[in-house]
């Protein structure tokens, strides 16, 4: 066997870390070295910093629950467990939500499920997990800008700089304060981005690929603005790419990582396209914002919205307007506007520059929001100063592009005293920052107080729930969904879904209620046996030729009864039996589901063959050196 051949797989990883490491012992030995290990260390030292700092909070009282859209997004989640660890199937439909509503086909449904947080739902208990997603999503957001601000500099000072402003600021810690999980998706855009400038600036497209999975991945975890943002942020970085650098490469990388973010996620997303097309989600988008506004925005310290807005804002509250970094911040915003830099840098502020006049709004009947709205993905979309997140985030990154040359000079003469000192601004400015969103995450989690719930074994739909947080200072935690779904109940009047198709489930205490199964349009008798989020077996007897079996729940086409569709019967599930006696077995399976399996295991199977292919041409590209022969 050839040295080459025996340096492959395993062996050469640990060859690799074995040389790793023994080049970090010789550092440690010089003091070149160790001003190198302490530049390296000082970047995520004050990332881990900053994540104890505003995560902690959080973490103070674990029996707590938490306020506004808190409720809604933990139920989206806890149908993943409840399915899987109580049933021991895919969490394909909740029938706890609004009289039952498809869960895998809507944008936000199951989230945690193809999720690296889904071990945190099965091990722990959901107010623990939710916590811990949240921590997860703060540390990966500040890596992934870490990231991609060292495609534009080495400094460690400059990228923390822009993990400062672009990570963990007001915006961020309001929205997580608000419940809204779909911005902590915002923590994939940086490494999407920084896996496709690998591709383009050095020419492997391999990395393009992993851009796509990211994309697929924020698409799985119900990513419903950070997903556009991004896929048009690389849009239009390509455009700027090709035009001033007068190339097509990359628009073949663009190709590559498309592709394969459709293949991957077609699972989710074939379900969420029929989803949205029997339930359309239109919304007009007319908000409006001015400089003076803005900048309030960025400099007052406002993080409770029970309190009234310090300054006059469109219909939404505080949260989604927010922005605090403070005057040090608008100094160092202002600074990115103003320098250039090299030419990527530049183009990403042209993109920066681009978000931030989105965010405006619909200022005139041109401005840049107003003509994408009009697009058929964001006319869906509404508050546009939720562009304002992606667009400061690309501005820190640039900044620290267009201030390398100028911290290389200043290393080259002073070293490491030179990084020390632009450190004290940048940690100074980080830490106003994550005190704002200390204070705003310490009432996240600390006020909601749930009782002491049983499950019920038998499921039950009900007109309200019967379960409530003792805390009810916001008005959808007069409605709670989570709660419901602890106790096996469902609720017919719920808050957190859009409009349906079809509404045709009655719950107890209406006046229509006639029981989770029953007959309509003749005599006979039902008794459901069997019960499941995606499945109910009903016995039934003596049923009148002309009457039909119905099951309490909002019809949906991906409803069977036994393999054939079932009937929508008054906007329920029903059928009408062959036979007056007998059984039915309800099930639901998303129909286009078993054509997105298909397309994502023949997109995994392309991703293979090309990686077998690339493994065999770099091999045949390594030198061979045979063993020498004893004469």
């Amino acid at each position: 066997m050839s040295a080459s051949t025996a340096r492959r797989g395993p062996a050469r990883i640990v060859s690799r870390l074995r040389a790793h490491m023994t080049r970090i012992r010789a550092d440690l030995r010089t003091h070149a070295g160790v001003r190198r290990m302490l530049s390296l260390s000082m970047g995520p030292l004050l990332i881990a910093v900053l994540a104890v700092v505003v995560v902690g909070p959080i973490f103070t009282r674990l029996d707590r629950y938490g306020i506004h859209d808190w409720d809604s997004h933990a139920a989206y989640r806890h149908i993943t467990t409840i399915s899987l660890l109580r049933y021991g199937e895919a969490p394909l439909w909740n029938p706890y939500l609004c009289g039952g509503h498809t869960s895998w086909g809507y944008v936000e449904g199951s989230t945690n499920f193809i999720s690296p947080y889904l071990v945190f739902y099965l091990m722990a208990p959901i107010r623990i997990a939710l916590r811990l997603e949240v921590l997860g999503s703060a540390l990966l957001l500040m890596t992934g800008i870490y990231l991609l601000a060292g495609r534009f500099t080495k400094s460690p000072a400059l990228r923390c700089l822009a993990v400062a402003l672009g990570a963990l600021n007001g915006r961020w810690a309001l929205q997580a304060l608000a419940g809204h999980t779909w911005h902590l998706q915002y923590a994939w855009l940086p490494l999407a981005l920084y896996f496709f400038d690998i591709a383009i600036v050095d020419g492997k497209r391999w990395y393009a690929l992993w851009c796509g999975v990211v994309l697929a991945e924020m698409l799985y975890m119900g990513a419903i603005y950070p997903l556009p943002h991004t896929v048009l942020i690389l849009v239009a970085y390509v455009v700027l790419f090709v035009i001033v650098n007068r190339t097509l490469r990359p628009v073949v990388a663009l190709a590559i990582a498309g592709v394969s973010a459709l293949g991957l996620s077609a699972p989710k997303l074939l379900p969420i396209v029929f989803a949205m097309m029997k339930s359309p989600r239109l919304i007009a988008s007319t908000e409006q914002l001015s400089l003076g506004q803005l900048l309030t925005f960025f400099v007052v310290p406002h993080n409770d919205l029970l309190l009234p807005d310090p300054i006059r804002v469109p219909e939404w509250p505080w949260h989604e307007y927010g922005f605090y970094v403070g005057w040090g911040g608008v100094f160092v915003v202002f600074l990115a506007v103003a320098l250039s830099g090299e030419r990527r840098a530049l183009v990403l502020k042209v993109l920066a520059l681009l978000l931030l006049a989105l965010s405006m709004g619909a200022f005139h009947d041109d401005a840049p929001w107003t003509l994408l709205h009009k697009l058929p993905l964001f006319s869906s979309q509404h508050v546009p100063s939720r562009f304002l997140y992606p667009g400061v985030m690309l501005l820190g990154v640039a900044l620290a592009g267009a201030l390398d040359g100028w911290s290389k000079r200043l290393s080259a003469r002073f070293g490491l005293v030179a990084e020390l000192a632009l450190m004290i601004p940048v940690t100074c400015l980080a830490l106003d920052i994550a005190f704002f969103g200390h204070k705003t995450m310490d009432r996240a989690f600390v006020k909601v107080i749930a009782p002491a719930i049983a499950f019920n074994p038998v499921f039950a739909q009900r007109e309200e729930a019967s379960q409530h947080y003792a805390d009810k200072e916001f008005p959808e935690q007069g409605m709670p969904v989570l709660l419901p779904m602890l106790a096996n109940e469902g609720v017919v009047h719920c808050y957190g879904l859009p409009d349906l198709a079809y509404r045709g489930a009655v719950g107890r205490g209406m006046p229509q209620y006639r029981g989770e199964v029953y007959v309509t349009g003749g005599s006979g008798t039902v008794r459901l046996v069997e019960w499941s989020p995606n499945k109910a077996v009903v016995e039934f007897w003596n049923v009148a030729p002309e009457a039909s079996v119905v099951y309490n729940m909002n019809y949906d086409d991906g409803w069977r009864a036994d393999g054939a569709r079932a009937e929508q019967v008054d906007g329920a599930v029903g059928v009408r039996p062959i036979a007056p006696n007998g059984r039915v077995v309800f099930r639901y399976f998303p129909r286009s589901l078993v054509v997105g399996i298909a397309i994502c295991a023949a997109t995994l199977a392309a991703i293979g063959a090309a990686a077998y292919v690339r493994r065999r041409r770099r091999r045949a590209r390594e030198p061979d050196f045979a063993a020498p022969t004893r004469v």
